[in-house]
C-alpha cells in the first residue's frame, strides 16, 4: 500500500525548554490523514540544543545545534512539506535505522519546503535531523505536522495477460464467451498503456478493472507530482473510429497515442453494465485547448449495427471527452460543458496534488455505461482512448468489471399461479405453475428447502406450506431468480356439527316433507371460508354423485327416520368441499320438548342482564321474539341468533326463553316481561319519552332532566353510537345503522336508563 507523508511547520510562540536534541529522544511525529493538519505536534526549536555527535556524511553544515524527529512510513513514497521562514536555507538530513546503527541517506536534492521521498522501506524507522540555520532565533516555537495520504492506486501490465484482462477482469462470468481479442498501444520505448488497476484502499471511486492510457501505464498512479506524458519522441498512431465519432459531433479531433482493446463476445443476457472514470492532465489550463476522448463501440454481428456506449449521460450521441465534460471555474476562457459530471481538479503543485491516488490533474465522476444486447447474439466490443492534437498531456480511462442483466426474469408479469388459489385438498390437487417460456432450469422449494425431482415449470402440491421457485438459464447458474413465496393452506374437511331439521306431527308415521332452503341458508351463515366463492349442495352421501344431490329442490321427503343428509360446500375454483352432516327427524307431537318454567313477570333494578332472569329448564337460550312452530312445519331451531347472556335488561321489555333436551330445542318459548323497581334512576327518567319507534333516521328523546350522554348497542353488546349532550330534548341520527333491535342507554344526573328500539 502506498502512502504519502507531508511535514509542515508553522510559527506559534516563543520560549520553551530544549527538547528532541539527540537521536535517542527524537520526536515520533503524529500522523494526519488529510491535507488539513488535524493531528499536529507542538514544540520549540533549538532552545538550549547542542550539536549531536552523529556523523554528517552528506551535507556541509555550519550549525551549533540540531533537532531530531522520526517516522515509520507505510509505503515506499512519502512527502515532507515544510512551511517555516527558513525552510529553504535550513539543512536537513535523512537517516534509516536505530540510533546505534544509523544509515544516512544522501538525497539528490536537499530537503526543502516540499520534498518527495522515494524508495523508502515500509515499516522501517527513519530519522529527520534538522540543523539550526545561521541567524535563526533560538526558542522558535512551531507546529510540525506529518501528513499521511492513502497512497496511489496500483497498476500492472504483468498481473494479467491481455486475454485475462477481458475474460477474468472485465467479464469474469460463465455467462459470456469471448474470442478474437486484439489490442494496440505504444509502439516504441517499451511504452504500454493497457493494464489492470486496483484502488488499493485509496479514495479512488472505482474498485478495480481495466485501465487504458494514452501514455505509459507506470505514469498513471499518483500522486500528481509530474507529467504523465509519453517519452516516445515518435508518438504513436491514433484511432480512426474515435476521430470519426467526434467529427460527426462537430468536434475537432486529431487522434494520437491510442490504446485500445477489442474482442468478440456472446452473453446470455439482455443488457451489459459497467462504470468508467475519465482522468486527464488536460483538465485545468488545457481543457479549452486540447481534447482527449474515449469510445466504447458495441457492434451486433448479426445486424451489423454499431452504437457508441461512451456518451455523456442524458445525451443521445455526445461522446465522452475532456471538452464535453469540463468546468470553467478551472479555465474561464471556455464554457462549462456537462460540469455536473466533473469531479475535482488537483493540479500539480497544489497541496492536494500530493495526496491524489492518480497522476492526473482532474477526472470525471463515475459514469455508468449500459448497452442493450440480444441473448445469444455475437457482438464486437471496442474500448479505446487517445490524445487529441498533442501527446504531452495524457489521459486514462478506468473501466470496472461488467455486469450482465437478464430482465426477462424480472418482468412484473412473470409470477407463480395456482389452479386452486391457496387451497390444498385431496379432491382437487393444487398445481403451481409459472408463465415463463424459454430455455430455463427450474427448482421448486418448500419452506426454503429444495423439493426432490421438482424441476419442471409446474408442480403438484402434496402438502401445505410456503412454495418458491428458482429459475436459471438452462445449463448454467446465470441469472438466477428466486420467485416469491406462494403460501398454500390445507382446507379443513373435517365434518362440522350442524343442527338437525325436526318436524312435529300428531300421530306421525315418521315421514314428512322437509324444506331444505333454510338449512342451506344456515350453512351459508356458518361457513368458515368468507374469502372464497362457494356453492351449497345437500346430498344423501358425502360425494356429489349424480342422482344423489337433493338440493336445490323445493322439498324433500325423508326415506327413513331419522335420516342423515350432508351439506356440502363446494368452492368455485376447486373441487374441494367441506361436509356438514345433519339429520331429518319426524317426532310425534306428544314427545315435543316443553318450554321452560318461570314467572312471566320479574322485577329488577337498572343494570341487570339476562343472566339474572330466573327460569327452570335445561340449556336455556334467550331470544327477543317468540316463534311458535305450527304442526307440519320444519323447525330449523330458529335461524335468529340467541341473545348474549350479558344483554342488559330493558324496563318493560319481554324476553323469550327456550330449553334444549337431548339435542331438541323446545318449539314454544317462555315469555318473561321485565320491570324495574322505582329507584332514584326511575325518578330521574320518570318523564322520559322517545319517538318514533320503530325509527328510520332521527330518534328524538325528551326528559324533564338534562340528558348528558347517549350510547347505542346492538344485540351482540357492541357499542355502535355514543355522544355527549346537555339538553332536555335531543336528536340522534341512526340512519347508518342496519335494520334490527338496539338498546339505547340514556344518562342523566349521573344515572342511566336503557330503552329498546327497533331500527327500520
Amino acid at each position: 500500500m502506498k502512502k504519502i507523508l507531508l511535514l509542515a511547520l508553522w510559527p506559534i510562540s516563543l520560549f520553551s525548554q530544549a527538547q528532541y536534541d539527540t537521536c535517542e529522544n527524537a520526536l515520533t511525529l503524529n500522523i494526519s490523514n488529510n491535507v488539513n493538519c488535524t493531528n499536529p505536534n507542538n514544540l520549540v526549536f533549538f532552545e538550549g540544543n547542542t550539536l549531536s555527535d552523529v556523523p554528517e556524511n552528506c551535507l556541509e553544515v555550519n550549525s551549533s545545534s540540531d533537532m531530531w524527529f522520526e517516522f515509520t512510513p507505510a509505503a515506499n513514497q512519502t512527502q515532507l512539506e515544510l512551511s517555516i521562514p527558513w525552510a529553504l536555507t535550513a539543512p536537513f538530513s535523512l537517516y534509516r535505522g536505530d540510533c546505534n546503527s544509523l544509515t544516512q541517506i544522501c538525497l539528490e536534492q536537499p530537503l526543502q519546503d516540499t520534498t518527495i521521498l522515494t524508495n523508502l522501506i515500509p515499516g522501517e524507522t527513519y530519522k529527520i535531523r534538522t540543523y539550526a540555520p545561521p541567524g535563526a532565533n533560538s526558542g522558535f516555537s512551531s507546529t510540525i505536522c506529518l501528513k499521511l495520504n492513502s497512497g496511489p492506486i496500483i497498476v500492472s501490465d504483468t498481473q494479467y495477460t491481455t486475454e485475462e484482462l477481458i475474460t477474468d477482469v472485465f467479464f469474469n462470468s460463465e455467462c459470456v464467451t469471448v474470442s478474437n481479442i486484439t489490442s494496440y498501444t505504444g509502439t516504441a520505448n517499451n511504452i504500454n498503456g493497457i493494464g489492470y488497476f486496483n484502488r488499493n484502499a485509496t479514495t479512488f471511486p472505482l474498485d478495480e478493472g481495466i485501465v487504458l492510457a494514452s501514455s505509459d501505464l507506470q505514469n498513471v498512479p499518483g500522486p500528481n507530482i509530474n507529467s504523465g506524458g509519453t517519452s516516445d519522441p515518435e508518438e504513436w498512431l491514433g484511432d480512426e473510429d474515435l476521430e470519426n465519432i467526434l467529427s460527426e459531433q462537430g468536434i475537432t479531433f486529431v487522434s494520437k497515442n491510442a490504446s485500445l482493446l477489442e474482442f468478440d463476445f456472446a452473453a446470455i443476457a439482455d443488457r451489459i453494465d459497467f462504470d468508467i472514470v475519465l482522468a486527464s492532465d488536460e483538465y485545468g489550463i488545457y481543457q479549452c485547448l486540447n481534447n482527449d476522448a474515449i469510445a466504447i463501440l458495441l457492434t451486433d454481428l448479426v445486424t451489423n449495427e454499431t452504437v457508441n456506449l461512451a456518451v455523456v449521460p442524458g445525451t443521445e450521441s455526445t461522446p465522452i471527452s475532456t471538452s464535453t465534460i469540463r468546468d470553467n471555474q478551472y479555465a474561464s476562457n471556455c464554457s462549462s460543458e456537462n460540469a455536473e459530471f466533473f469531479d475535482q481538479l488537483t493540479p500539480q503543485g497544489s497541496p492536494q496534488s500530493f495526496l491524489t491516488p492518480t497522476n492526473f490533474n482532474g477526472s470525471t465522476i463515475p459514469l455508468h455505461i449500459t448497452g442493450n444486447i440480444v441473448p445469444g447474439h455475437n457482438y464486437h466490443l471496442k474500448l479505446v482512448i487517445s490524445d487529441g492534437q498533442d501527446t504531452q498531456v495524457p489521459s486514462a480511462v478506468f473501466l470496472t468489471k461488467s455486469q450482465f442483466n437478464y430482465s426477462a426474469l424480472d418482468a412484473e408479469n412473470i409470477m407463480i399461479s395456482s389452479t386452486t388459489q391457496e387451497i390444498l385438498c385431496t379432491e382437487q390437487p393444487t398445481i403451481l405453475s409459472i408463465n415463463l417460456e424459454g430455455p430455463y432450469d427450474y427448482q421448486w422449494y418448500l419452506d426454503d428447502m429444495p423439493i426432490e425431482n421438482a424441476t419442471e415449470p409446474t408442480y403438484t402440491v402434496t402438502s401445505p406450506g410456503q412454495y418458491s421457485l428458482l429459475v436459471n438459464y438452462e445449463g448454467t447458474t446465470c441469472h438466477e431468480h428466486m420467485f416469491e413465496y406462494y403460501y398454500i393452506n390445507e382446507l379443513d374437511l373435517n365434518p362440522i356439527e350442524t343442527d338437525d331439521i325436526i318436524i312435529y306431527e300428531d300421530n306421525t308415521d315418521g315421514f314428512a316433507s322437509f324444506d331444505l332452503i333454510a338449512k342451506a341458508e344456515q350453512v351459508l351463515q356458518e361457513n368458515n371460508y368468507p374469502e372464497f366463492e362457494y356453492t351449497i349442495y345437500i346430498s344423501t352421501t358425502t360425494e356429489l354423485t349424480e342422482g344423489e344431490v337433493i338440493y336445490p329442490t323445493t322439498s324433500y321427503t325423508n326415506l327413513e327416520n331419522p335420516q342423515t343428509l350432508y351439506a356440502i360446500t363446494t368452492f368455485s375454483t376447486t373441487n374441494c368441499h367441506a361436509v356438514r352432516p345433519f339429520q331429518l327427524r319426524v317426532i310425534d307431537s306428544s314427545e315435543m320438548v316443553p318450554q321452560p318454567d318461570g314467572d312471566s313477570s320479574q322485577t329488577f333494578t337498572e343494570g341487570a342482564t339476562l343472566a339474572d332472569l330466573v327460569v327452570v329448564g335445561e340449556n336455556i337460550q334467550w331470544y327477543d321474539s317468540d316463534i311458535i312452530i305450527p304442526d307440519n312445519v320444519s323447525n330449523t331451531n330458529d335461524i335468529n341468533t340467541p341473545l348474549p347472556i350479558t344483554t342488559l335488561l330493558v324496563d318493560g321489555a319481554t324476553y323469550y326463553a327456550s330449553q334444549t333436551i337431548n339435542g331438541i330445542e323446545s318449539v314454544y318459548r317462555l315469555a318473561v316481561t321485565v320491570h324495574f323497581s322505582l329507584d332514584i334512576a326511575s325518578q330521574t327518567f320518570i318523564s322520559l319519552t322517545y319517538y318514533p319507534n320503530p325509527v328510520s333516521n332521527i330518534l328524538t328523546l325528551s326528559n324533564a332532566n338534562t340528558i348528558s350522554n347517549v350510547e347505542v348497542y346492538n344485540l351482540l353488546g357492541q357499542k355502535v353510537f355514543t355522544n355527549n349532550f346537555s339538553n332536555t330534548e335531543i336528536q340522534i341520527d341512526l340512519s347508518n345503522l342496519e335494520t334490527g333491535i338496539y338498546m339505547v342507554k340514556v344518562s342523566s344526573l349521573e344515572t342511566q336508563k336503557t330503552i329498546r328500539i327497533q331500527k327500520q
